[in-house]
């Protein structure tokens, strides 16, 4: 574990990271996963470590899908990590095999019912980093017995799984749900946060209080036992089952590097599993994969509204042509799931679409992290590699406009919901598996945060303008950022202060300008490379009476050349920092003009 990097992570509640390279989405990533991490002894005396979905939305515990997709992008932050919190996720395993939802450390208890069976990937993400057989065979035994869970005690006897709630599913106010609670919005406005989210508390209460949370007895009714939908929801979900049925595969994948008997076990399984998707929920009429539920009479209906967990069946193994084709022309139509920012969590063609975050009802349009990240999986596994690297570009689009974010509008790119979500960090994991970072251009910062840097002090108005910090930039690169050119505007007082940072290793490029050029006169300076800024002089001054600006402006380059903007004052400052280090970044306030600037320095 990287403790350093665990305990020195810059407090930033209110902060949207700036991530417009690979190198520094990943920065923006790996500091949210850093910072939601926790760690200490359990009640059994095990070490935990796990990472909370977010500090601004959730609980504090270790919620199943959540970890597992930190465990993915942990894989390439920090592996011992990756490893702690995989052993943790078990550690809270029953002995019917069930791992549950949520999990409260450290005393290890979880909820009555699990989530989406995302585990068989995260063990092989770290397989795939570390080749450590050892530890395949120490944890494949544990995660096949939780998709034995779901094969016993899920099957009502058609060879799928069924769900007993939405939270369960992950997805839970999908409209892919919709007609399995007798709710039937007639348009985007219909939908009410209190009609529909108030079912999920009030079927978790009555699970508990009627039966105990015995969910054999549940599922072995044949009928609802009153018409009200709070007390009924039997769904065999499409995006569950490929999952369940894709995971025996990957365990048989794993297990087969040492035990083929038992991946041939595990292949049967997966075998049988996509068969009976193929039979139940293959509709050859629609051309699409659909979701069935059992209703309130005890007869089994479906749904054919697309929703991204339409698209999951890409990870299938048994896919005919005719499917493989469906589907993918569903992820690759305009109109339905390949928007700007894909893939939103439902098929913009449905009248319940909402790209909009604005009900307080999750999944009903907005694209989100781990359903790419499925969704490209499933690319992959079909051999449309174009297609993939396509969508991790528009994904990394997204993070781009605004940042990690629990969700995006799949249209305008707009972060919705928990800032810094975990589970959308795995878009790390596909920027390697795409080829879109090396050694060449991925993050290179080690762990290092402003603790690290030398910083200046700030001269200037700390109340006009509005606040920039540079610094993410020297945070993503580490010893490889470098500035490549400085612009400056001005007259009597410094309007614009603009630097290009670069990397040595790369083309990578950030243009970082604050303040306003107007009408004023520029200069500009090429940093060459191997040079670098080693002083730099600012003179404040008052501007019409009552306000302090930055008057002047100077950056001196070690081979002696220099540039400087504005008018010197009697209130000066020379800043160079320790021996051994450059000035790297900037930090400070600007509007129309410099209200206060500082530096930072790195070596």
């Amino acid at each position: 574990m990287s403790s350093s990097y665990v305990n020195s992570v810059p407090a930033c509640a209110t902060e949207t990271w700036i991530c417009p390279t690979y190198a520094s989405q990943q920065y923006c990533a790996y500091q949210y996963l850093v910072r939601q991490a926790n760690t200490g002894t359990s009640d059994a005396g095990d070490t935990y470590y796990f990472t909370q979905p977010s500090l601004f939305k959730y609980g504090a515990g270790q919620w199943l899908w959540d970890s597992c997709g930190a465990i993915i992008a942990n894989v390439h932050r920090d592996i011992d990590d990756a490893i702690t919190e995989f052993r943790t996720l078990m550690y809270a395993q029953g002995s019917d095999g069930m791992v549950p939802e949520e999990i409260s450390w450290p005393a290890g208890s979880g909820n009555a019912w699990s989530q989406m069976p995302t585990i068989p990937w995260a063990l092989q993400a770290i397989y795939n980093k570390t080749g450590d057989v050892s530890f395949l065979k120490e944890q494949v035994p544990k995660v096949a017995a939780y998709l034995n869970w779901w094969r016993t005690t899920r099957d009502l006897g058609d060879g799928l799984v069924v769900t007993v709630h939405p939270w369960e599913v992950g997805i839970d106010a999908s409209p892919a749900f919709d007609a399995a609670w007798h709710w039937s919005p007639t348009g985007v406005a219909a939908v009410d946060f209190a009609a529909l989210y108030l079912k999920f508390p009030e079927l978790k209460s009555y699970y508990s209080s009627t039966w105990d949370n015995n969910f054999t007895a549940v599922l072995e009714q044949t009928s609802a036992q009153s018409s009200l939908t709070a007390d009924w929801f039997m769904v065999e979900d499409i995006a569950i089952n490929t999952l369940v049925a894709a995971g025996w595969g990957v365990l048989g994948d794993l297990v087969s590097e040492y035990d083929t008997a038992t991946a041939a076990t595990y292949y049967a399984y997966n075998t049988a599993h996509e068969k009976a998707i193929h039979s139940r929920m293959w509709d050859g009429s629609l051309g699409q994969f659909v979701t069935t539920y059992k209703d309130q009479d005890g007869t089994w209906q479906s749904t054919s509204l697309q929703t991204v967990q339409s698209l999951f069946p890409l990870l299938l193994r048994s896919l005919n042509s005719t499917q493989r084709a469906a589907v993918l022309a569903d992820v690759t139509d305009e109109a339905k799931f390949w928007t700007e920012y894909p893939f939103p969590s439902v098929s913009k063609a449905e009248d319940t679409y909402t790209p909009k975050y604005v009900y307080n009802l999750l999944w009903r349009g907005p694209s989100w992290g781990f359903t790419n990240w499925f969704v490209i999986q499933g690319l992959l596994y079909i051999g449309e590699t174009e297609v993939a690297s396509t969508a991790v570009d528009r994904w990394s689009n997204a993070i781009n406009a605004s940042g990690v974010w629990e969700m995006w509008n799949p249209e305008t790119g707009v972060g919705y919901g928990a800032e810094g979500l975990g589970m959308s960090a795995t878009f790390v994991d596909m920027l390697y598996r795409l080829g879109k970072v090396d050694s060449t251009n991925e993050y290179a910062g080690n762990g290092i945060t402003v603790d690290d840097l030398w910083a200046s002090g700030v001269v200037g108005s700390s109340s006009d303008g509005d606040a920039y910090d540079d610094s993410w930039w020297v945070l993503s690169y580490g010893n490889y950022s470098t500035i490549k050119r400085i612009d400056l505007a001005g007259g009597t007082r410094v309007d614009q202060i603009a630097l290009l940072y670069g990397d040595s290793r790369s083309d990578d490029t950030y243009y970082s300008t604050h303040g306003d050029v107007g009408t004023s006169d520029t200069t500009s300076l090429t940093v060459p490379s191997g040079v670098d800024i080693t002083q730099v002089k600012t003179c404040t001054g008052t501007y019409e009476l009552f306000y302090t600006r930055i008057f002047y402006i100077q950056f001196t380059l070690s081979n002696g050349d220099s540039v400087s903007i504005g008018t010197t004052t009697s209130k000066c400052y020379t800043y160079t920092p320790p021996t051994g280090q450059r000035i790297v970044s900037l930090v400070g306030r600007s509007g129309s003009a410099n209200d206060e600037v500082g530096f930072y320095g790195y070596y």
